[in-house]
């Protein structure tokens, strides 16, 4: 995922809010649910979930997401924050 976010050049307030308002919506849904067999996860249903949410995400839609984002990204929160510090580490900065 490093290798991703550096290839885009995301800077870290960027990935935040890609979290934040493009995959934490979408991804709360599945965050609550119990998967039956990890195996048959469709990911191309997934990502269709997640474009279209993109696509859609313009005006008050954008800011209520910014608004309500503290509880879509509360239960993946500890994971965003692992991924931020190996992108600062790997970035050659001091971790704050």
């Amino acid at each position: 995922m490093v290798e991703v976010i550096e290839r885009y050049e995301l800077s870290l307030q960027e990935l935040e809010w890609v979290f934040r308002l493009e995959l934490a919506p979408v991804m709360s849904r599945y965050q609550l649910s119990v998967a039956s067999e990890w195996r048959k996860f469709d990911d191309y249903q997934l990502m269709k979930r997640l474009v279209s949410h993109n696509l859609r995400l313009t005006g008050w839609r954008r800011k209520r997401w910014a608004l309500f984002s503290g509880l879509t990204t509360m239960m993946t929160r500890h994971r965003i924050n692992e991924l931020m510090n190996r992108l600062i580490v790997h970035r050659g900065q001091l971790p704050s």
